[in-house]
């Protein structure tokens, strides 16, 4: 499974890596370009310009482990490969991909973090640690929330269909946590929400560990079932 994904992946993953040298070039240079316009929204975007390459750098190369996993199953290479291995063992193996595109992500962020160190006045003073809080609580994210959706995949046998529920869920989630905010009082702003993400990385990755815990049960019921085959 690791050598399948890494073969018909390979330009998904440069592709990743590509993107995020170009982040490194051209978040400092937006950077320094916004906030020395004394514009107080160009500043506002500077500030946010660090995130955001954070979180494009994570995205490409996770994306790829759930979009190989959803093609695998439609061409039956999946079900082929559960007929060789006991379900736990297959489980476990895609988790594996996942960890292997975990850390490949986090070379892929590590790029643009150390352009940013260099090139941007502040940024290991002020925005470093933040960043590396955002990407754990990222990465952290789309392991448990992708191992689910893969899990839902082979019991809708549809990639679309299992994302779309996924969505519903999280927008569920998502509109129940700005009622709340609303009937307190709390203004929501979206600088302050990616913050807090970064710096509640802690209940992300318990989170992670619960989503993980809960697709690969799905997984193991569906596979048992014969929904694979």
């Amino acid at each position: 499974m690791i050598t399948q994904w890494l073969y018909s992946c390979k330009w998904f993953l440069l592709g990743g890596l590509g993107l995020s040298v170009a982040l490194a070039v051209a978040t400092p240079v937006l950077y320094n370009s916004f906030m020395n316009s004394g514009d107080p929204e160009g500043v506002m975007t500077a500030m946010m310009l660090p995130m955001f390459a954070v979180m494009f750098s994570i995205m490409i190369p996770m994306e790829s482990v759930n979009s190989n996993f959803a093609n695998m199953i439609l061409c039956r290479f999946q079900a082929f490969s559960v007929t060789t291995m006991k379900p736990i063992k297959f489980c476990f193996s895609h988790l594996a991909v996942w960890g292997i595109a975990a850390v490949y992500s986090a070379v892929c962020t590590i790029i643009p973090i150390i352009s940013m160190s260099l090139f941007i006045d502040g940024y290991t003073d002020t925005m470093l640690l933040d960043n590396v809080k955002l990407g754990i609580s990222l990465l952290a994210f789309f392991i448990g929330a992708d191992y689910v959706t893969g899990a839902l995949t082979i019991k809708l046998k549809s990639r679309d269909k299992a994302a779309i529920l996924g969505l519903a869920v999280g927008m569920g989630i998502g509109i129940a946590a700005i009622i709340i905010a609303l009937a307190n009082n709390i203004d929501i702003d979206l600088m302050e929400v990616i913050t807090a993400i970064g710096n509640n990385w802690y209940i992300v990755a318990g989170g992670m560990v619960a989503l993980i815990a809960t697709g690969m049960a799905l997984m193991l019921n569906f596979i048992r079932k014969g929904e694979l085959s």
